[in-house]
């Protein structure tokens, strides 16, 4: 480095310190003084300086168990947060008294005087799509009625219907082969997401009494017995010992004393590194909990494991593959580790499709790529065009596939921007990531991109807290198995 550079960093290192003293700049993790003044973050798992083939816990050691955080502090924090989440609380007892009162009434039973507040009853769709309200489904026997179900541990009931097995379409579009036509009779959680859903229906809430696309392997059949039985009546009066988002927040204080250290299996995405780490601070807990701010990398890192383990219960595994987010991003490594790191774990993996969240600045997009065609969808709730730099890496990665797999790799990519949500904030990005992800692997989708890609409006804030949820549980899950 000449003198010059080096008098370059150290006057930004002046610069910042001078920030941070004033509160303009805060220090983030890794993003601390010295990374933003060389403007290139250390590589995970390693420790500048002193050589790649040293880790972090060979340099500092293991880190202490103690905390210098005062027990007074840390029952402050737990009572803020518990205070802040009083609202919400407040919000899902009354909707599940709502849902309580719409079972009451499909079975027949009196219903007490409606409330003054509380949310209006589910939308009823008029569109042609729609169940007949007069009860002429097209089919009666009690051998069609089904659970419908959602991916969780295990797969959660949130509505129950009835499955019309002999239906190819739905809205005048082709059903997929592992996707059924169901109708929605009676909810069971109105904030639970849809597994595929539509412009009109993104979560159980709406679709009473609509026609919708199911994966099979989350629909079960039911007797006319067990559809219609009385809902059994909550056994703990406590709302929020139910509430994903309020138990996640409960474990923010462990957090501050010690990240939690997730045992993943890193060759699932393409890397071979035993020392490559994911750790959640509460930083990340933090996010999820205010619903507001953009997700860190480790946030969508959870999120793309807990994808991989729903496309093997959903059997499509050898169809879906995800890259690591990290090793795709303009920081943190070159160009070519980038491209070799694409190109090897499709050459190795050979699967159809392989789905990256890409960190552009401050901004979540995503690319699905598909080897064999020869084809990168993209996806930006901004709608900006796709960056150059990840279609440089995408396309070089292509193009160096073996030519006795893939004989279209040497003809430039076809790429295809598709007509997706559009975000109405600054800081939601991460969920779209989230939110588009899900629906492909649970939609099972493979082609026909621009078809059922088409709805440019932003998520219900309904879908935003059903995807915080859903991370909080998965979270949740990963930290009672560690």
């Amino acid at each position: 480095m000449t003198s010059e550079a080096a008098k370059e960093i150290a006057d930004k290192i002046d610069a910042l310190e001078e920030q941070a003293s004033q509160g303009s700049f805060v220090t983030h993790g890794r993003h601390d003084i010295l990374t933003a003044a060389i403007g290139r973050p250390e590589h995970p798992g390693r420790v500048r300086a002193v050589g790649a083939g040293i880790t972090i816990k060979q340099y500092f050691g293991s880190a202490s168990r103690t905390s210098s955080i005062a027990p007074e502090y840390l029952q402050q924090l737990t009572q803020q947060i518990k205070d802040q989440l009083e609202d919400s609380i407040t919000e899902k007892v009354t909707r599940r008294l709502m849902l309580s009162f719409s079972q009451m009434q499909s079975q027949g039973l009196a219903l007490p005087p409606e409330p003054d507040v509380g949310p209006s009853a589910a939308r009823v769709s008029t569109k042609e799509s729609c169940v007949d309200p007069s009860g002429n489904d097209l089919d009666t026997g009690d051998s069609y009625k089904c659970g419908l179900y959602i991916e969780e541990y295990p797969s959660r009931l949130v509505a129950l219907g009835r499955v019309y097995e002999g239906s190819t379409t739905i809205h005048n579009i082709p059903l997929l082969h592992d996707q059924v036509k169901v109708s929605v009779e009676e909810i069971r959680d109105v904030d639970a997401p849809i597994p595929v859903p539509t412009k009109e229906v993104k979560v159980v809430g709406q679709a009473l009494n609509t026609f919708l696309a199911w994966p099979t392997h989350l629909v079960k059949r039911l007797s006319e017995q067990g559809a219609v039985r009385p809902a059994k009546p909550a056994d703990r009066p406590d709302d929020e010992v139910d509430d994903p988002l309020y138990l996640m927040t409960l474990t923010i204080p462990q957090l501050f004393l010690k990240p939690l250290q997730v045992m993943w299996d890193a060759t699932l995405f393409g890397l071979f590194n035993e020392n490559f780490p994911l750790y959640i601070k509460h930083e990340d807990l933090s996010e999820i909990a205010h619903g507001g701010q953009c997700l860190s990398i480790s946030v969508i890192q959870l999120w793309i494991l807990h994808m991989t383990e729903t496309s093997m219960r959903a059997g499509n595994i050898d169809v879906y593959g995800f890259l690591e987010p990290q090793s795709i991003q303009r920081s943190g490594q070159s160009q070519f580790e980038s491209e070799n790191y694409i190109k090897n774990w499709m050459q190795n993996s050979k699967r159809d499709v392989y789905l990256g969240a890409y960190l552009n600045g401050a901004h979540w997009q995503m690319v699905v790529i598909l080897p064999k065609e020869n084809v990168v969808i993209w996806f930006c709730s901004l709608h900006n065009k796709p960056d150059n730099y990840l279609k440089g890496i995408i396309n070089s990665a292509l193009k160096g596939l073996d030519d006795t797999q893939q004989s279209k790799s040497k003809t430039p990519a076809r790429w295809i921007v598709v007509k997706c949500n559009r975000q109405k904030g600054s800081t939601e990005c991460g969920y779209y990531v989230m939110h588009w992800m899900s629906t492909i692997i649970l939609g099972n989708f493979q082609n026909n991109w621009e078809m059922y890609f088409t709805d440019p409006r932003p998520l219900e804030p309904e879908r935003l807290k059903a995807l915080r949820n859903q991370w909080a549980k998965y979270y949740l899950k990963v930290k009672n198995e560690t």
